[in-house]
């Protein structure tokens, strides 16, 4: 059972105007805001009720709900002039468990959630700060660029995890192997701690990136 949550939001750039500040501040007492963030921490009792995909909309371009079981909840604003829905769909896993993915559209931005249930946790102490969400934000300045490290990688635990009750006949299609993989920065590597990704579903995914003529950069 988690004593502590907390919820973060990042922008990414242009900083946060003082009417907007002020905004993020009036959501709760339990906020510190930044000209870049806002974090709101919850200890022995309350949660964030404010809907995180509108806030996403509105202000900040990426969130993260974590709870001191280390169950967590990593969303991004992406833009649909950039970003292609199409792309992103296969890796789209909403009904997985204990990981997931899930994609939300708008007009102008695609909203990706990447879920993860913890159950059997010790718990830690939560500090209420942005750095756990700023070491995960190249993650979405990637996906932005078409590098799919993240996603690709989420998706091989996904099938990892599903293996050990499924039937192979059962599994789902696995999406299109991406050309490389970008797997030596500290955010692909802080992704991984934070989704429970494995050293072996990471080599795994080398290997065939590696088999199908592509490469690790």
């Amino acid at each position: 059972m988690s004593y502590a949550e907390q919820t973060i939001f990042l922008r990414n750039n242009p900083p946060l105007t003082r009417e907007e500040q002020t905004m993020a501040d009036s959501l709760s007492s339990h906020g510190k805001v930044t000209p870049t963030s806002a974090v709101y921490s919850y200890y022995f009792g309350g949660s964030f009720r404010y809907d995180t995909e509108e806030l996403l909309a509105s202000t900040f371009d990426a969130a993260l709900w974590e709870d001191n079981t280390e169950s967590s909840r990593l969303s991004f604003r992406l833009p649909r002039a950039v970003v292609s829905a199409k792309d992103i769909q296969p890796y789209v896993c909403d009904d997985a468990y204990p990981l997931s993915l899930s994609m939300t559209l708008t007009k102008d931005w695609i909203f990706l959630t990447f879920d993860s249930e913890v159950e059997d946790a010790d718990g830690y102490w939560l500090e209420a700060n942005d750095g756990a969400l700023r070491e995960l934000l190249p993650i979405r300045n990637a996906i932005i660029s078409g590098d799919y490290t993240a996603l690709y990688l989420f998706w091989r635990q996904v099938e990892a995890n599903l293996e050990e009750d499924m039937d192979a006949d059962e599994l789902p299609c696995t999406p299109a192997t991406p050309p490389y993989l970008e797997l030596d920065g500290a955010a692909i590597h802080a992704f991984c701690h934070r989704f429970y990704i494995y050293e072996d579903t990471v080599w795994a995914a080398a290997e065939t990136v590696a088999a199908r003529g592509g490469h690790d950069r």
